[in-house]
């Protein structure tokens, strides 16, 4: 789904600006132009465990999101996610 390094992808330039500012719970923060999604598919679904109630929108992705590598670092100070550790 992301490929590291490369240059940043549409999505991803339009995020980086804001990155910084939504790092609190419930911050808002909105971008110039909004944010380029007409290249994923989206549809929306529910989880696969009881109840499948959930609303879950899944985003499908053609090409692997090209990050560069400063990009990701900003994106991960604010997500913490582990599994994103290069």
């Amino acid at each position: 789904m992301f490929q590291v390094p490369g240059e940043s992808s549409y999505i991803i330039r339009s995020l980086s600006s804001c990155v910084a500012k939504i790092a609190k719970p419930d911050a808002k923060e909105s971008t110039a132009g909004g944010i380029g999604f007409i290249k994923i598919l989206q549809y929306s679904g529910s989880l696969t465990m009881p109840p499948c109630t959930e609303g879950v929108t899944f985003l499908i992705l053609h090409d692997p999101l090209d990050f560069r590598v400063s990009d990701l670092n900003s994106i991960k100070n604010v997500v913490k996610f582990k599994s994103w550790d290069i």
